[in-house]
This record gives structure tokens, sequence and C-alpha cells, in this order.
């Protein structure tokens, strides 16, 4: 049932937003929706986050914490934070420019999206050192050994680095954000596939 108001929500959203239907407020936005079942669906706390900040913070290059309040912010892959330069970020028409390399099946070439930078990304940005090269200059494997020691210290064994762009985007949703715009934060081309991301159940 849950997943069926869900696909409700976004279809009313693209009706009024893409079709011009004369919707003023969409009621199935004051459902509260939770999870469907999903294997991977579990419950991310204030508390879960704050434990993993925490032993990111502890550790000696500051690049783990700030790759994850980024993803966590933006819903960003690993790979676009990684590859992210301060070239790609226009902060005086807040906007970040997104390159990502397209799949061998689509015959392996770069494409690139323009995403709104929201205030709170904007604020996160302006606190790192140095306005010149990489954002992050961290190397994946570095990035992915960080994460895998602080979750664990953190006690979320569970806990993927790509979560975190399934919690994002469900906060997305949750702030009454529509399909859309997120879609337009995320990448998504199929609104399908950004369903499968609304699926996480957060504590506020």
């Amino acid at each position: 049932m849950m997943r069926e108001l869900r696909i409700l929500r976004v279809l009313i959203d693209w009706a009024r937003d893409e079709r011009g239907a004369e919707i003023k407020d969409n009621p199935a936005r004051h459902l509260r929706v939770r999870g469907t079942g999903d294997a991977r669906a579990t419950f991310f706390t204030d508390q879960d986050e704050k434990r993993l900040l925490y032993e990111l913070s502890q550790m000696s290059n500051k690049n783990h914490l700030r790759l994850t309040k980024l993803a966590l912010a933006t819903g960003f892959r690993r790979s676009e934070l990684l590859s992210l330069t301060w070239r790609n970020i226009d902060i005086k028409n807040n906007r970040i420019y997104i390159q990502r390399k397209e799949c061998a099946a689509r015959g392996g070439s770069n494409s690139m999206r323009i995403v709104p930078l929201p205030s709170n990304v904007k604020k996160l940005l302006r606190s790192f050192e140095g306005k010149e090269g990489k954002v992050l200059p961290i190397t994946k494997g570095s990035a992915r050994n960080g994460f895998d020691k602080a979750r664990k210290r953190a006690e979320l064994n569970t806990l993927r680095f790509h979560d975190l762009r399934h919690i994002a985007i469900s906060r997305m949703w949750s702030s009454g954000m529509n399909a859309l715009e997120i879609s337009e934060c995320s990448g998504h081309r199929d609104i399908k596939m950004l369903m499968r991301y609304s699926h996480y159940q957060l504590s506020f």
C-alpha cells in the first residue's frame, strides 16, 4: 500500500508540473510514507549520523568527514563527489556542474548535468580550505577504507556509502521536494528508478 501511495504522489506532481493540471496541493504528500519491506531498507537515526560523523572527525584526513557530509547533503554518487573540482562550482550563480562517465553500453561517453546549489551545501563548501583543484583531494581507495573504518567503529556494520545517497534523496522527499526537483539533483532520468531511493525510514 505504501509503495502505491509514493507512486501516486509522484504522478500527481508530474501531472501538475509537466502537464499543467490545475492542482494547488498534492494530497498524497500529507500521508506518512514508511518502508515497503525492501531488504536494504533500514532506519538511519540522528544518533546514527552523529556517531558516524564523530568517527570520521577523528581521522587525520578531514576529507573523509567532508565526503560523507557532502554525500548526505547532495545525494551525489561517491565517484561524482571525488571527481568534483572547484571549477565545477559556481557559487555566485548557485550551480554545480556534475560530470559522469556513462556506462560502456551507452558508448562510454561523458555527460554533464547542472545541479542547483542549496544553501546548506554552499555553506559546507565555504568551510573547506583551498579553492583550487579537487574539492576532495582523496583517492577512491582511501575514501572507501576510511568510511568502512568509521562505520564499523560507529557500529553501523550494514551501512554502505551508497546508502547515503538513498538517505539524502529520502530526506528530499520528506522535505516536500517533488520528483522533478529531486531528479535534477540526483541525475535520475527514470522516475521508476528514482522511486527506489525513497524507501529509507528516517528518524529526526
